[in-house]
């Protein structure tokens, strides 16, 4: 789960300078998740218990259905809080310099949201990108470095502060050839690190740069099934207040290759509406499932907002 914080290399002979981000924010998220579920067992809990005491089953019955009812309210109040949208571009996905997390996969996962990265990234002081890769993806991990270092080079190059990075990991929900038996286990604990990514603070953003940076501006991903996981986190942790709305917006980009129908990842994500945005780089998918349409967004950007070194 650690992590360490880069500053975007330049064109030094690749030498990275780097140290090591502080856990002080995992130290609130066992705080909050602990004084949550005393507080809602607690109350309701009691509630229950004497409804039984003296024979009547409404209390108990305001537990059983209260709490799902709250989540369910919850969850179509935050759903109808998004704004529609029906089109967007590559210019105009992240306005200005922010705190962005990008939820990595492997293979052509990798591979699109790294071109969506170096395309749509804002050559803007300050801004901090916080990757987070599945624990034995060391390939992935190294394709981040080699994007960052191009970051790094060209803006440089171009006399603007390429900003600061950071890895962090989560483990696997399901390794490949795992038993089904042992899924469920893993998938918690998959949970788990996921939360506590979230949660994560980094110190050097906190003192040096913008104090509101507590939580990311935006999260992206594109199509693995930890993006869901991390989507669905954080839908619920809006949903109990843990996440201010205005923090962490999501956008889940479905892939290029996806033309008439969604990947397994989408339709969880579409049917869920775990979300605030859904992006489909094709017309046909716009229009079937009422998706927002991203055309020209990832494989093959019609502007390239990161300067392009010259041929």
């Amino acid at each position: 789960m650690d992590g360490n914080l880069f500053g975007a290399p330049g064109g030094d002979g690749g030498r990275d300078s780097f140290s090591i981000a502080f856990n002080d924010g995992m130290r609130l998220l066992p705080g909050l998740l602990t004084t949550f579920f005393v507080l809602m067992t607690s109350v309701l809990g009691a509630w229950a218990i004497i409804g039984l005491l003296i024979g009547s089953v409404i209390p108990f019955l305001g537990f059983v259905f209260g709490v799902p009812g709250y989540l369910v309210k919850r969850h179509y109040t935050l759903v109808s809080q998004r704004r529609s949208i029906h089109e967007v571009s590559s210019t105009n996905l992240v306005p200005g310099p922010s705190f962005l997390m990008f939820i990595m996969g492997s293979g052509g996962h990798t591979t699109e949201i790294i071109s969506m990265i170096e395309h749509s990234i804002r050559p803007s002081p300050g801004t901090f990108r916080r990757y987070i890769v599945n624990e034995d993806d060391g390939m992935t991990k190294r394709r981040i470095l080699d994007l960052e270092k191009r970051i790094g080079d060209r803006l440089l190059h171009l006399g603007e502060e390429p900003g600061l990075f950071d890895v962090l990991e989560v483990k696997r929900a399901r390794k490949v050839h795992q038993s089904w038996m042992s899924t469920p286990y893993t998938a918690i604990m998959s949970l788990v690190s996921i939360a506590k990514i979230l949660f994560q603070e980094c110190p050097a953003l906190m003192e040096k740069r913008r104090p509101d940076w507590r939580f990311p501006k935006v999260v992206v991903t594109n199509g693995p099934g930890t993006g869901f996981l991390v989507l669905a986190v954080i839908h619920f942790c809006k949903m109990v207040e843990l996440i201010p709305t205005q923090y962490m917006h999501t956008v889940y980009v479905e892939s290029f290759a996806k033309v008439q129908s969604l990947s397994l990842t989408g339709r969880l994500v579409h049917h869920s509406d775990v979300a605030d945005l859904f992006l489909v780089q094709h017309a046909s998918l716009a229009q079937r499932y009422g998706r927002v349409l991203a055309s020209n967004f990832v494989v093959r950007p019609s502007e390239a907002v990161v300067p392009q070194d010259e041929e």
